[in-house]
């Protein structure tokens, strides 16, 4: 009978293990809800593709506790709003960018909620938004228009506010692949993204250098903020330190010369 119920209990342990999925903890060991598991909890409304949860774990994961400064440009029907606060548990600064006035009934439930009505394709009014703010940004998402454009000029603007460290996501690109969001006056997001990728990979973004990375999810991409590091070589051999190297032909010693 007692090897019946060590073995029942070794199965409900196994089964425990493989099949629930591990609960987030903290680094204090304490259990910390998912932006899936707040998401069921929302009074005003969100839509979200399955695969963003995840997604935003790996991306705003490294932000909780820290109360990071957001920016979120599509406010719509507030959900997102609302999720913010819940993962950040009220520990962050939220801001707001929309074209319809009537997202400010966030306000009621979160009146600490600036929000700022405009047009995200209007350089000016971006970079007036981010003064107002007046201090570097952690997160930017854009959830907005998903007009060409609309994302383009949004990115611009912001993007020198972000914090060094800061991360800017763009939501819904399979926009640039849909012939509705695409005037074709501007390269489509994913046209510009990818010029902008050939430069990072160059070292040659120039005013963008801050650039770290460009991250290519479902429907989604994250730019990475860095340092203004300049592009350059360092060398190092027994003998001599070079700073700086800008042409690796000329100015780096032959290896095979270097006694040792």
């Amino acid at each position: 009978m007692l090897l019946m119920i060590v073995l029942l209990l070794l199965l409900v342990f196994i089964v425990l293990v493989l099949v629930v999925p591990p609960r987030q903890q903290d680094a204090y060991g304490n259990h910390v809800s998912t932006f899936q598991e707040l998401f069921k909890t929302l009074e005003y409304g969100s839509l979200k593709n399955k695969f963003t949860f995840r997604t935003y774990e790996e991306l705003f994961g490294r932000f909780r506790h820290k109360n990071p400064v957001i920016l979120e440009i599509g406010v719509r029907g507030g959900g997102g709003t609302e999720l913010f606060y819940k993962y950040f548990d009220n520990q962050c600064e939220i801001y707001g960018v929309d074209i319809e006035e009537r997202v400010k009934r966030i306000q009621k439930k979160y009146p600490q909620t600036q929000i700022f009505i405009g047009d995200q394709a209007d350089p000016v009014f971006m970079k007036h938004v981010a003064e107002t703010i007046g201090k570097p940004i952690d997160i930017v998402l854009d959830d907005g228009g998903h007009f060409m454009h609309q994302q383009i000029r949004s990115f611009e603007a912001l993007f020198p506010f972000v914090r060094e460290g800061g991360v800017y996501v763009i939501e819904d690109v399979q926009t640039s692949y849909n012939e509705e969001f695409n005037n074709h006056t501007t390269p489509t997001l994913v046209e510009y993204l990818k010029t902008m990728t050939d430069k990072v990979v160059q070292g040659s973004l120039g005013t963008q250098s801050q650039v770290k990375s460009i991250q290519f999810y479902k429907d989604m991409v994250a730019i990475q903020k860095d340092k203004d590091i300049p592009f350059g070589f360092v060398y190092k051999d027994k003998n001599t330190y070079k700073d700086s190297i800008l042409n690796v032909y000329h100015d780096v010693p032959d290896p095979f010369d270097v006694e040792y």
